[in-house]
């Protein structure tokens, strides 16, 4: 009897509100198949959105293949560095070549003026003939000597002369420049300023000066020999002909002699 009066209370009241009884019941959870879009799929947006948290991959870590390739950390572009100085000397030859023969005049025979001094050679323009290469003896007669050896040049010797002492060689290709080195003994009476004059010459095989290495004058006289350097500056004579000269001149009174031995013509291929 209760329960037959409690379903006509519910009646009324569900007329009182102009609900239907059959709509009141709870919503039920929504199944798997109620978020499916209509082709039966998930929901792309659903499955493939990251956790807040999520780490992006590293690419560095990506390619850590065993076979991946490894960068190269030059620019595309970037020279490969010479490891060769600039001034190393050449793989296949020294820095630095001797190009004198006889340079100490050892190898002189004969006496007087009729010498064999080869490869050197002589000429005189103006004033008597010296001996241009004297012997321990014809040395000795003068009151002189020799640095080294049984010889030595000896040029001027008299006033109001002019002759040359020269040798020519074969510069080797890729030269930068010529360097004499050697003894030298300057003997004189003449006061300042200079009248007598050694220059030492670079010429080409037609006599062409191409420069001037050095210059002794009576200003430089002394009681022996010193030894001396001088260096060239001229870059062209490499793989050329190239003529050394001595060449003197006095003045008409006071003559002075130059004594020259033990000589060293470099040519400088690096430094």
């Amino acid at each position: 009897m209760r329960s037959s009066i409690l379903v006509v209370a519910l009646l009324a009241a569900a007329c009182a509100t102009g609900s239907d009884p059959a709509m009141t019941m709870p919503d039920a959870a929504p199944t798997a198949d109620a978020v499916r879009p209509p082709d039966g799929r998930p929901d792309a947006s659903l499955r493939d959105a990251p956790t807040p948290d999520a780490p992006i991959p590293d690419a560095a870590i990506a390619d850590a293949r065993p076979d991946a390739p490894i960068p190269d950390a030059r620019p595309p572009d970037a020279a490969i560095p010479d490891a060769t100085p600039p001034d190393a000397a050449p793989p296949d030859g020294p820095c630095r070549v001797q190009l004198l023969g006889n340079a100490d005049f050892e190898d002189t025979t004969g006496s007087g003026v009729d010498k064999i001094i080869d490869p050197w050679s002589t000429l005189t323009t103006k004033g008597e003939v010296p001996f241009f290469i004297d012997s321990s003896d014809e040395l000795g007669a003068v009151d002189a000597f020799s640095k080294e050896g049984d010889y030595a040049a000896r040029l001027g010797t008299a006033d109001n002369v002019a002759h040359q002492l020269f040798q020519t060689v074969d510069v080797p290709a890729g030269t930068k420049r010529l360097e004499l080195s050697g003894w030298f003994w300057v003997r004189s009476t003449e006061p300042p300023p200079a009248h007598d004059f050694m220059k030492i010459e670079v010429r080409d095989v037609q006599g062409t000066l191409i420069e001037t290495l050095g210059t002794l004058t009576e200003l430089d006289k002394g009681d022996d020999y010193v030894q001396r350097t001088f260096k060239g500056s001229n870059a062209t004579h490499g793989g050329k002909a190239r003529t050394l000269v001595f060449n003197v001149t006095t003045d008409i009174s006071k003559p002075t002699d130059w004594f020259i031995d033990v000589l060293d013509l470099e040519a400088v291929i690096c430094e």
